[in-house]
């Protein structure tokens, strides 16, 4: 069963499809997709299959929420530190940006997708920057919030890869 997480740009959608039938009891398969919006040119970029952590996800979150918070705490240009996940499957870069009286603001991000590795092993990031309102990250962060509730929901196999069982001594 797959997932999609999308972060909506003034330029781009930034997509996660994530499977929740993963093997392992933190880390789920994914992949990674930058899709040019109209009326620019139709281009699609995807990641090589790779994993994310449910920490991963957690920590992407708080790095949103506190740039936002950054920004309404100062007038001068700020970015934060590169995203990069465990398995570095994507980065995400966020700069500078204002926060209008109303609480209402926007920022610039960057993000870019891991489309392989070169014959020596350097991977290779492909990307682009556009304008994200902080509605827009809101809505982003809310996705990966109602995802990550839903985690306990799912069957236990799906959880910790194995079936669940009776306790024997029950």
């Amino acid at each position: 069963m797959l997932e999609q997480i999308a972060l909506e740009t003034a330029g781009f959608r930034f997509s996660f499809d994530i499977d929740y039938n993963w093997t392992d009891q933190e880390y789920m398969g994914m992949i990674v997709t930058l899709q040019m919006l109209p009326p620019l040119r139709d281009l699609t970029l995807r990641s090589e299959r790779s994993s994310i952590a449910v920490s991963d996800l957690r920590e992407l979150q708080t790095y949103i929420e506190q740039h936002m918070v950054k920004i309404g705490e100062t007038t001068d240009y700020i970015e934060s530190d590169v995203f990069l996940n465990w398995e570095l499957g994507f980065k995400i870069h966020a700069l500078s940006g204002e926060v209008e009286p109303s609480g209402d603001g926007m920022f610039s991000i960057i993000c870019s997708v891991n489309i392989g590795k070169t014959s020596d092993g350097s991977r290779i990031y492909l990307g682009g920057e556009s304008g994200v309102t902080f509605g827009q990250a809101r809505a982003f962060l809310q996705d990966i919030q109602t995802f990550l509730d839903q985690l306990p929901e799912l069957p236990a196999e799906l959880i910790f890869g194995e079936p669940a069982t009776e306790d024997a001594e029950g």
